[in-house]
């Protein structure tokens, strides 16, 4: 592990067996596209194709006084406006309560050479998706009401303008009187009728027309289709759910797995099972499962429970045989995110380049996303189309024997027949370290939204109740249990402690330098008389008598500008009187790595991951400097982050192969526990009551790796996982490196393989922008590493 000492002037050299470099600049997201707007107005304002005649007979256009004779039935208001005008500037206005009606008289009462008519219609009021309907009777010569010879019927949608064309009646020779009829609208209609036209085989019904259709009926039309499209995209995901899961169930009845009354799938752990939304699945093979892993590594699969027809009720996995002490079966939680712009995150399509992928901007659905892992529930009740995801955690103990394992997991549920699934556990000959190979510095500090303090039960103060676990957990993934914005008084020495005796301590930070506001003597010594250097000392006296010094950091100036860099200037050398030797890290925007500038004096840089320059960082290290990457809001697409939507393979790609080929000298995350809801997770699958997005950034999941579980014990996520999954991919490469190095020849077909591994190949990632979301591309490099290691014990 790279402690503390990594800084005296010898930092980490980077990839030597990377072939290209990489310094990009993200682009803009590809915008949305396909838009069913356009689609619906064309539709609407075009009444047929443009290779139809549009010709046909006015017979009502309400224009001259002959043809505005109407007849209103009783409680009917008949008038006639300039309002709503499809053709020319006037139109026809009902207004009634209950049963109306209306009577019209054709100028043409001979309709033999017409076989159809049409009439537009304009409805104003809302109401239900269909709110009214218009029926149209046509009365021959000495026919009385009870004697209608002919009936049509247009059904009206709330808002928005309408044209419908209908067969004429079968006995059309002489129509007297058109009788219009309103029903069902819940306050009567309020209607504007225009346009009634008779039209000739093969003629089209004519567009809307004239000055009132620019002023009146096209923002109508807009505003319709607008909703229409809103509606549309609210709906959408469960249509593509629904084809998943028909897929998914037929897939499952034709498996070896087949069960009458749930289907059963699988999915590696790098992929995100929406339970109402698009998701993929894999049918489980004949012979099972398999999971590869070295010792002291943590690795998953997951198993997908969806309900054949009835709800499914107490549905549970557990696992069974040699394996089975180390062989979790948890249920996965869903968060909703709700955001109204969405950010753009990458998925990878075919393409034709060396890598074979290229990868494009989409916008992530709305809905329920996995994340948090509820392991306090034994089971779940699963309804409807659901698709529930249980995370099969498997963890190889540092003890264990090389070889094959096998256990067998059992899928249950109250009035099914299980579903017994083979499992088969292959234990590499080597041992990952107990701590991250990468240096790694992720803030845990609840207490950073100090406005929900107060609450008992409330996450950020029930955690505390439960301070060691928390320790372990962390530990569990890597990661100390330490934070970078205090001013000396949040380190947590007690935790420290056990870690160090259980040989799993990372680094820790001491506390957050700031600057002064000047460089003039006043304002120094202002600021050097700040309790916070008191604390510093007194941290890092209790690290040297812990033994843990080695350890130790100190963070200051987030994220500042050039123009602070002299106060910086000043700020390090009185550090460096107080703390002499204690490395200093920074996130401050020099991009030249101290290269000639003002903080020369700065021990190590944190730059964006797409900002990080490999050249530059190359120089930097000559002058004994380290440099790290950061990830926190951004970047954003096309490059990796950790956000609730993005891909779970960004997550282990960011931690592992990207770090591998680019080799930054650490990672730091800004938070994990900057928790934005009022309760702690107590119950689920669908964990409704937890807000996602940490600060109204539209970046879910940014700043939360961890949940507060019952009683503010820690729960993971899936992203979690993914995190722990990547730096243990980085290990693997760290240990073949080291067996690479220590060879003699370098130039034999082993050495040459490592290489290339060490490099990572183009299949896994092509450049920072540009890199695969195939969980098999990246299990085949983390396994060929592994092959390799293992011929050369």
């Amino acid at each position: 592990m790279t402690t503390g000492k990594a800084f005296d002037r010898k930092p980490y050299a980077g990839n030597p067996y990377a072939r290209f470099d990489v310094r990009e600049v993200a682009s803009a997201a590809t915008p949305r596209r396909g838009s069913l707007l356009m689609f619906c107005i064309v539709t609407v304002l075009a009444s047929c194709l443009c290779n139809v005649a549009v010709a046909g007979v006015t017979l009502f256009d309400f224009e001259t006084d002959v043809e505005r004779k109407a007849n209103p039935d009783s409680g009917t208001v008949v008038t006639v406006t300039n309002c709503m005008a499809t053709s020319g500037g006037s139109a026809l206005h009902v207004k009634g309560r209950g049963w109306s009606g209306v009577y019209l008289y054709p100028s043409v009462r001979d309709w033999r050479d017409f076989d159809r008519f049409s009439i537009d219609v304009v409805n104003l009021r809302g109401g239900t998706n269909f709110c009214g309907k218009v029926r149209i009777f046509m009365r021959l010569p000495g026919q009385t009401d009870d004697e209608k010879a002919e009936e049509r019927r247009l059904y009206i949608r709330s808002r928005g303008h309408f044209p419908a064309v209908f067969s004429t009646p079968a006995n059309r020779a002489d129509i007297e009187q058109i009788h219009v009829v309103f029903e069902g609208f819940p306050d009567g209609p309020d209607l504007y009728l225009d346009n009634f036209t008779l039209l000739k085989k093969g003629e089209a019904a004519p567009s809307p027309k004239g000055p009132c259709v620019g002023r009146d009926i096209l923002p109508l039309v807009k505003s319709e289709k607008d909703a229409f499209e809103a509606r549309c995209a609210a709906i959408e995901p469960e249509f593509v759910h629904l084809k998943d899961y028909v897929g998914f169930c037929r897939m499952s009845m034709e498996s070896s797995c087949a069960n009458a009354k749930m289907a059963v799938g699988w999915t590696t752990s790098m992929e995100k099972v929406m339970p109402r939304g698009a998701f993929s699945a894999k049918v489980i093979p004949e012979e099972g499962l398999s999971v590869r892993l070295a010792r002291n590594e943590y690795e998953s699969v997951q198993l997908l429970v969806a309900p054949l027809g009835s709800d499914l009720k107490k549905v549970k996995v557990r696992a069974e045989g040699d394996f089975a002490a180390n062989i979790s079966c948890d249920v996965m939680g869903y968060v909703l995110a709700t955001n109204d712009v969405g950010y753009a995150v990458g998925k990878t399509v075919p393409a034709d380049n060396a890598a074979g992928y290229k990868r494009v901007g989409r916008v992530p659905p709305k809905g329920w996303w996995p994340d948090p892992i509820l392991d306090f529930m034994d089971e779940v009740d699963v309804k409807g189309t659901d698709v529930q995801s249980f995370w099969v955690r498997v963890r190889c103990p540092e003890n264990q024997k090389a070889g094959t394992w096998r256990s067998t997991l059992v899928v249950s549920a109250e009035g099914a027949g299980d579903v017994r699934i083979p499992l088969t556990v292959r234990v590499n000959d080597f041992t990952l370290p107990r701590t991250s190979m990468l240096p790694l510095s992720v803030t845990f500090m609840p207490e950073t939204r100090v406005q929900n303090w107060n609450g008992r039960d409330k996450p950020l103060v029930a955690w505390r109740r439960h301070r060691a676990e928390w320790g372990e957990f962390l530990a569990d993934y890597l990661i100390t249990m330490q934070t970078v914005y205090h001013a000396g008084e949040k380190v947590y020495f007690d935790v420290l402690e056990k870690l160090r005796d259980e040989r799993r301590l990372g680094m820790f930070c001491i506390g957050y330098l700031t600057h002064p506001a000047s460089t003039n003597d006043a304002d120094v010594a202002k600021w050097r008389a700040s309790p916070r250097f008191a604390s510093l000392t007194n941290n890092y006296e209790r690290a040297k008598q812990l033994g843990i010094a080695d350890h130790a950091y100190v963070y200051g100036w987030d994220e500042e500008v050039p123009r602070d860099f002299p106060m910086m200037k000043t700020a390090l050398e009185h550090l460096r009187e107080i703390l002499p030797g204690v490395p200093y890290l920074t996130t401050a925007w020099d991009h030249k790595y101290g290269c000639g500038t003002l903080l020369s004096g700065v021990d190590g840089f944190i730059p964006s991951s797409y900002l990080f320059n490999t050249n530059q960082a190359a120089i930097a290290r000559k002058e004994g400097r380290q440099v790290w990457w950061y990830v926190c809001m951004g970047p954003t697409f096309p490059y990796a982050n950790m956000f609730t939507e993005c891909p779970a393979t960004e997550t282990r790609l960011l931690m592992g192969a990207q770090a591998v080929r680019m080799r930054p000298d650490g990672f730091l995350y800004w938070q994990m526990s900057f928790w934005n809801s009022e309760r702690v997770v107590d119950s689920g699958p669908f964990v409704d009551y937890w807000n996602p997005d940490t600060q109204n950034s539209r970046c879910n999941g940014d700043g939360i790796l961890a949940y507060t579980g019952p009683d503010g014990r820690p729960l993971p996520c899936i992203r979690l996982e993914n995190f722990r999954d990547g730096l243990e991919d980085y290990a693997y490469a760290m240990i073949l490196e080291k067996k690479l190095n220590a060879r003699t020849d370098k130039n034999d077909n082993w050495s040459r393989r490592a290489k290339e591994l060490l490099s990572v190949p183009r299949e896994v990632m092509d450049s920072m922008k540009n890199f695969t979301d195939d969980p098999e591309t990246i299990y085949r490099w983390r396994d060929a590493m592994a092959d390799a290691i293992e011929e050369k014990q």
